[in-house]
């Protein structure tokens, strides 16, 4: 989870499923390992807040097609947390 939250994620498909790649170091060289998810935002949170379920994860290469949106992590929880509008400049009070 450390190594995803500096990351860039793409969407997967239109059911709001992402991907990123992360690489772990096993006891022979690093993996590259897929990390399939979907952000919620949490409704009865006191404060802005998402739920993050992995759908999938396993050794593989990053698989998403080539003209994918994509974000960095922590920009697409503060806007699945509703914590600001991508369309408008600048963040919510």
């Amino acid at each position: 989870m450390d190594a995803i939250l500096g990351g860039t994620i793409y969407r997967s498909d239109q059911n709001y499923t992402y991907v990123s790649q992360v690489v772990i170091p096993p006891v022979s060289g690093q993996q590259p390992y897929s990390i399939f998810f979907s952000l919620e935002k949490t409704k009865k949170a006191a404060a802005p807040a998402v739920e993050m379920y992995v759908k999938s994860a396993y050794l593989s290469p990053l698989k998403h097609k080539p003209n994918a949106q994509n974000w960095r992590f922590k920009a697409l929880v503060g806007e699945t947390a509703g914590l600001f509008d991508p369309k408008a400049k600048g963040r919510k009070k």
